[in-house]
C-alpha cells in the first residue's frame, strides 16, 4: 500500500470562489456595474480539488457563466430588486472515484430605481470680468464669458430655448442683450461657454452703476440653476463739451498790439481744466481748473497771431476754439454841408478812424462821382462842374487817426471848395 506523507506543518486548503459586488447597492436607471467571480483550486483530504463551472445567478437565474472566474458588466435593468450569488463545481478524485461539491457564495442585494423626471439644473463654473473698480462711457464695449456645467437631466439645446439670461434686473437689456444663446447643444454633466460683448447704455449722468448677472434659462419654462456672482460697472456718458469767445476776434484800440475775450465753457466730465496754447498747439499753459458744469473766464493778451483755447476733461480735449485780435478796417466817412450863404463857397466834413497814415481827402463839385481808384490821388483834377458859378478848383485837408476819437461821431474840418 502506498501511504502519501505530508509535513506536519502543512495544512490542506479546499477550494474557493469569490464574488466581488459591485461598489454600490442602489443604482438609478440607466444602470451598469460590473461583477467580479474568481477562484482557486485547493486539497480534499489528500486529493486536488478543482473548480468548475463558474456561474453569476440573478434571481436564481444564469446571468453569466465561465470555467474558473467571470468578469461581467451587468447593465440594462429595470427598477427592481435583484439578488446575486455565484455558484461552481469543486471536483476531486479519491481511491479513483470522482467527488463533486459545489460551492456558493453569500449573496448580495442590488435595488435599481426608476429614472427620476426630467429636470433643469445649471451650476456656475466661472466667469472673466475686470477685477476691482469698473468704470465705462456710454458706447464703450467690454468682452467677458461665462462658463456653466449641466447638472439636470435634460439636454440643453437652442431648438428647446435654452440660454442665458441676464439678471438683476431679470431680462434687462442695459448692456445690449437679454439673451445669450447656446454654441452648441450641452448634455447631462457637460459644461459650456458663453462668450459676449457688453455694449455701456446710454446715460445723461455720470457714473452711473449698471448690475452684470447672469442665469440660464428655458424661455416658455423656467429661469433654473446657480447665478453668476453679481458684478457691476459705472458708466458715464462720453466726454464732451463746448467753448465759446466773445468777441472774436477783439478789435485793437488805437496803437495797442493785444485785447481780451471772455471764454465760457461747459463739460460733462468731473472736472474740467482750461488750457491756452499758440494756434498749433505748442507751449500750451493750463489757465484754470474747475468743477463741473458751466464755467467762464476772461482771457488778455489775446494778439493777432492768435492762441488755441482748450478744454479738457477725462485726460482728453473736449473742445477748442482760436481766438485772434484784429485792427477793424478804417472808417472814413464825410459830408457836404451846402453852399455859404453868398453861394459863393461850398462847406464840407471828413472823419477818419482806426489809421495811423495821413488820408488825403478830396472834394469835386459838379459832374459825375469819380471813380473808386482815383479818389485817393491828390492829383486828380476837378471834374467840370455841373452847375454855374462854381469853380474849378478844390482844396483837400488831410486828417489822421492820430487826431480823432473813435467815440466821435463827427470829425469836422472844413472842406471849402471856391
Amino acid at each position: 500500500m502506498l501511504w502519501l506523507l505530508t509535513a506536519p506543518w502543512v495544512i490542506a486548503a479546499p477550494a474557493t470562489i469569490s464574488f466581488t459586488p459591485p461598489p454600490q447597492t442602489s443604482y438609478t436607471v440607466p444602470v451598469s456595474f460590473e461583477l467580479n467571480v474568481t477562484s482557486s483550486d485547493g486539497m480534499q483530504g489528500s486529493s486536488v480539488e478543482t473548480i468548475h463551472g463558474v456561474k453569476i445567478l440573478r434571481n436564481e437565474q444564469v446571468a453569466a457563466t465561465g470555467l474558473r472566474g467571470i468578469k461581467f458588466l451587468e447593465s440594462g435593468l429595470a427598477p427592481g430588486t435583484y439578488t446575486y450569488y455565484a455558484q461552481a463545481t469543486a471536483i476531486s478524485i479519491y481511491r479513483d472515484e470522482e467527488r463533486q461539491r459545489t460551492l456558493r457564495t453569500q449573496p448580495f442585494t442590488i435595488t435599481v430605481n426608476p429614472p427620476p423626471p426630467l429636470y433643469n439644473e445649471a451650476e456656475f463654473v466661472s466667469q472673466s470680468f475686470p477685477d476691482g473698480v469698473v468704470t465705462m462711457y456710454s458706447g464703450q464695449t467690454l468682452a467677458m464669458s461665462v462658463q456653466m456645467r449641466n447638472t439636470g437631466t435634460t439636454t440643453w439645446s437652442s431648438s428647446r430655448a435654452y440660454s442665458l439670461g441676464t439678471l438683476n434686473p431679470q431680462d434687462n437689456t442695459y448692456w445690449g442683450m437679454g439673451r445669450v444663446g447656446l454654441p452648441h447643444d450641452v448634455a447631462p454633466g457637460q459644461s459650456v461657454t458663453f462668450n459676449m460683448t457688453l455694449t455701456a447704455p446710454v446715460v445723461s449722468s455720470r457714473m452711473i452703476n449698471y448690475n452684470v448677472q447672469w442665469r440660464m434659462v428655458q424661455d416658455g419654462v423656467e429661469w433654473f440653476g446657480q447665478t453668476s456672482p453679481n458684478r457691476y460697472a459705472y458708466v458715464s456718458p462720453v466726454p464732451a463739451g463746448t467753448i465759446h469767445a466773445e468777441p472774436n476776434p477783439c478789435e485793437l484800440i488805437a496803437s495797442a498790439t493785444s485785447c481780451g475775450t471772455t471764454v465760457s465753457w461747459t463739460a460733462n466730465t468731473a472736472g474740467s481744466e482750461l488750457w491756452r496754447s499758440r494756434i498749433d498747439g505748442s507751449g500750451a499753459t493750463r489757465l484754470i481748473g474747475v468743477p463741473q458744469g458751466d464755467s467762464r473766464l476772461n482771457v488778455a493778451d489775446i494778439t493777432e497771431a492768435g492762441s488755441r483755447i482748450e478744454v479738457r476733461g477725462d485726460n482728453r480735449v473736449l473742445a477748442s476754439i482760436d481766438v485772434y485780435a484784429r485792427r477793424p478796417p478804417p472808417v472814413i466817412t464825410g459830408n457836404i454841408d451846402g453852399l455859404t450863404a453868398d453861394k459863393s463857397v461850398l462847406i464840407g466834413w471828413a472823419c477818419a478812424s482806426t489809421r495811423q497814415t495821413p488820408v488825403d481827402v478830396h472834394l469835386y463839385a459838379g459832374g459825375p462821382r469819380a471813380r473808386p481808384e482815383r479818389c485817393s490821388s491828390a492829383l486828380t483834377p476837378p471834374i467840370k462842374p455841373a452847375r454855374r458859378g462854381l469853380s474849378h478848383r478844390a482844396r483837400s485837408t488831410a486828417v489822421t487817426s492820430a487826431s480823432l476819437s473813435r467815440s466821435a461821431t463827427k470829425c469836422v474840418r472844413s472842406i471849402r471848395a471856391v
